[in-house]
């Protein structure tokens, strides 16, 4: 990896000193972390990275026409892609607890329930340091999500008034290098590490970084993603304020890659790199105005256009569930790309094998490494208790309204044939198969039930969740 365009990069930040003093401690690096010490030969230490609210579409290795991820595009050519990685939510508390358990959930989740053991307890378990970092004010410890964690650190209040929502990734992978220079070199280490950028309101500390992709083709898209009724609403200032968050959006993810950048780029410093399994994926993707927003459906305020999506966990449509996904470390393949369809549930039981880990039961999901034992599609089922469900068997895809956007919005179910159409524009009737894959989703719903948490909020948590944009209602119910 290129460590001179990475350190360049990370100057033009204008706030890193860090970078220009690991450049001069490289000599004593190296001779803590490997010369002139016997090499490590002890369990693979794991990296989790989550880069909040990102689009498969709008990395480098998903085809941006953007280079928003020239860091992870570099470093996945050692490990493996999966270019058809899908999140069962759509938002960020139910679809970390599947990442992090295997295990199904249907409800909000909020909290991280007992009987759901995370890969932070198990590998606390067995030896690990374990750490987490995260700039999203969701993951409250109280409620489960500091489990586990030798040390656990959360975004709790705003840092300044241009950046209110959460820590920028430069500082949290600062804050996560801190914990790691801390731990034993003889320990292997589990670091968990959620970068808020780039959620909205798409604010990137250093300005817009790309150009905005206008043209005639691209406008039309959006015009045709609008309803007959909401044409009125459109004109050229409206298109070219979409295109201009856009790209204020895709800085934002080239602004989580640098960080990135920086956290890898640690690891091979310190002489680990060889010996640590990285995950790279994230949460959830992100509407970006692909998509008709239901008639009367409450609207955030940084959606300055209102007839279509701009934010996530309301609908599970591909742009709101494809999202990245790289792993690359010690078992995983050199230069893979996936095309099968897997999902975040399936990154626990890849790491129970990777690490030899004991089973603990049943999980959700499948070894990633190891090839399907079937030719026959892979169900995925996908929940948001905000919004509705759906279920995805590689060419179908049915989505199931709750019964409030169903009553108060006329929101119906749809089926959707990706082979043919694979942006899900056109819904298909078929009785027969909407009823066959309704049945089969009840039975993924029961299995994600899981028991209400009977603790609650407080007044400062619930204004931290204000200020990411969520209300109380939104996140306590089940």
């Amino acid at each position: 990896m290129d460590r001179s365009h990475r350190r360049g990069a990370a100057k033009d930040c204008g706030r890193w000193t860090r970078a220009a003093l690991r450049s001069a401690l490289v000599p004593a690096l190296m001779v803590a972390s490997g010369c002139g010490r016997a090499p490590y030969e002890g369990p693979p230490n794991v990296v989790i990275c989550v880069i909040d609210t990102l689009r498969a579409d709008h990395t480098t290795i998903g085809g941006n026409v953007n280079d928003t991820t020239p860091n992870l595009a570099e470093w996945s050519q050692g490990g493996t892609v999966f270019e058809k990685a899908w999140s069962s939510c759509s938002w960020t508390l139910p679809s970390v607890s599947m990442l992090m358990t295997g295990r199904v959930r249907s409800d909000n989740g909020r909290h991280l329930p007992p009987e759901h053991t995370s890969v932070t307890e198990r590998l606390s378990e067995v030896g690990y340091g374990t750490y987490g970092i995260s700039s999203n004010a969701l993951l409250l410890p109280q409620v489960g999500w500091g489990r586990g964690f030798d040390r656990y650190e959360l975004y709790e209040h705003p840092a300044d008034g241009r950046r209110a929502r959460g820590w920028v990734a430069d500082q949290v992978v600062e804050r996560a290098i801190d914990m790691l220079d801390d731990h034993p070199h003889d320990q292997p280490f589990f670091l968990f590490c959620l970068l808020f950028d780039p959620h909205d309101p798409y604010t990137p500390v250093d300005g817009v970084r790309f150009e905005s992709q206008r043209s005639i083709e691209r406008a039309r898209e959006f015009q045709e993603s609008l309803r007959p009724e909401d044409a009125g609403a459109w004109n050229e200032r409206a298109y070219a304020g979409i295109e201009s968050r856009r790209a204020a959006y895709d800085s934002e993810v080239w602004q989580a890659d640098r960080a990135l950048g920086t956290l890898l780029e640690y690891l091979d410093e310190r002489g680990v790199v060889d010996d640590t399994l990285v995950v790279v994926t994230s949460d959830h993707g992100e509407g970006l105005w692909t998509r008709p927003r239901p008639v009367g459906e409450p609207n955030k305020e940084s959606n300055f256009f209102a007839p279509l999506y701009m934010d996530h966990g309301l609908a599970l449509h591909s742009e709101q569930v494809h999202v990245p996904l790289v792993l690359r470390g010690p078992g995983v393949p050199v230069g893979e790309v996936v095309e099968r369809d897997v999902g975040l549930l399936d990154l626990v039981p890849t790491l129970e094998r990777l690490l030899t880990l004991d089973p603990i039961g049943p999980l959700d999901g499948v070894d990633l490494i190891e090839p399907p034992r079937t030719d026959e599609p892979r169900a995925i089922p996908g929940f948001t208790s905000r919004g509705g469900s759906l279920l995805f068997d590689g060419r179908w895809r049915l989505h199931l309204p709750s019964r409030k956007r169903e009553e108060l919005y006329g929101v119906a179910p749809q089926l959707f044939d990706l082979v043919a159409d694979p942006r899900e524009r056109r819904p298909v009737v078929d009785a027969a198969l909407t009823q066959d894959l309704t049945q089969r989703f009840g039975a993924w719903f029961e299995r994600g039930r899981v028991a209400r948490d009977d603790q609650a909020f407080t007044d400062a948590d619930r204004g931290m969740l204000e200020a990411l944009g969520y209300t109380g209602g939104e996140v306590e119910q089940n």
